[in-house]
């Protein structure tokens, strides 16, 4: 593919807007398919910032666990028994307890000492991930996390196992950062629309958004019955129903918005905080985790925190007919997506007696939807 050869020369230089010359960061081709994965802290953005106790989503400080307790761990154990033989952690890092997922680094227990990140959760959710890592990103041309494998814990639960990523973080307020992100995503999404197998995947098209939608409405007509909820909440939430509805009756023009660009893999979280880099012998490598919300279908969500101008600059020559005109609609498609998913999300703590953090998020999330809402009715 075009993109492919040009994202493996070290002398091609991008363009943010107009006027902005951007450092070239070339990408070696030993890279491609080798990766890491760091699961980020939970004060990495609104939907990582911890709820109280009684909500099942604990605080974000990092727990060690060393000693007899890191070799008796269930992680550890089924680390074991995914691996066979090996060296045990020395420690394991608690990095995520919610319900019901759990995070862990464990400590030098992977390959030469490395480090691995164990994922417990959900086996349909986990078993989604696995099937994007091992059954299509290892085709696509693009750097990706290493998946060591699954481990069944008990009814309905697994451990997912993958290399850590490090501490490079990326920021979207570093231009380098940012066209490295829209480079790798723009191979991702045209190698992955040619891959047939990436088809099979779960919807994520404009239908999978129209749920979230109504989904998250209907948490917050069940939310309001919370005494716990202020008068003040109480207006936020039903400022919220209220968009919903409109965004609802106002659906076909949203479809338009997402008219025009091919269908693909798309990550559905691609964010800072599911986002590391790290440095090869030929410049900064991007890796991408965190697949959870992964399927197939406009990649509208995965543009929305990228610059249009500078995405289309490196998917133009794969895909001749789309415009920027096009790019630039969707992505801003991809926020008002992004935003009902996220309401979606902070709705279903609601039913907790802690309901500060959720209510701080959707006020967020209701400011930006009224000015969705405000862009839909003058047809923009």
């Amino acid at each position: 593919m075009a993109l492919a050869r040009a994202f493996l020369k070290d002398s091609l230089h991008g363009v943010e807007d107009v006027n902005e010359q951007v450092t070239s960061l070339p990408v070696p081709s030993s890279a491609l398919r080798r990766g890491a994965l760091h699961e980020a802290s939970q004060d990495a953005g609104p939907r990582g910032v911890p709820l109280r106790a009684d909500t099942g989503l604990r605080g974000h400080n990092t727990s060690i666990i060393a000693g007899r307790e890191a070799l008796e761990h269930p992680a550890t154990e089924a680390w074991a028994r995914l691996r066979g033989s090996g060296t045990p952690p020395n420690q394991i890092e608690c990095l995520k307890e919610t319900t019901p997922s759990l995070v862990y680094r464990l400590r030098k227990a992977g390959p030469s000492g490395g480090d691995v990140i164990a994922k417990q959760g959900r086996s349909e959710t986990l078993r989604a991930e696995l099937a994007i890592y091992q059954k299509v990103l290892v085709h696509l041309p693009v750097s990706t996390p290493h998946c060591y494998g699954l481990v069944e814990d008990r009814e309905g639960i697994c451990w997912l196992f993958l290399e850590d990523a490090g501490e490079m973080v990326y920021s979207p307020e570093d231009k380098d950062h940012r066209r490295l992100a829209a480079r790798w995503l723009a191979l991702l999404h045209t190698s992955a629309a040619e891959f047939a197998a990436a088809a099979a995947l779960p919807d994520r098209g404009v239908a999978h958004y129209l749920e979230h939608l109504r989904c998250g409405r209907e948490r917050m007509l069940l939310g309001r019955a919370n005494p716990a909820l202020r008068p003040e909440d109480l207006a936020v939430l039903d400022e919220l129903i209220a968009q919903c509805t409109v965004i609802e009756s106002r659906w076909e023009e949203v479809k338009r918005l997402c008219r025009g660009m091919p269908q693909t893999l798309v990550h559905g979280d691609f964010v800072p905080k599911n986002i590391r880099l790290r440095l090869g012998q030929d410049g900064l490598i991007l890796l991408a985790f965190d697949w959870e919300t992964a399927g197939w279908g406009v990649p509208a969500v995965d543009l929305a925190q990228l610059s249009p101008a500078l995405y289309w600059r490196f998917v133009r020559e794969d895909w001749p007919h789309l415009g920027m005109r096009t790019v630039t609609r969707l992505a801003r498609a991809g926020k008002l997506l992004g935003r009902l998913a996220a309401v979606d999300w902070a709705a279903h703590w609601l039913k907790y007696q802690w309901v500060e953090r959720p209510m701080g998020w959707l006020a967020v999330y209701r400011d930006d939807l009224a000015v969705a809402v405000e862009l839909l009715a003058e047809g923009k």
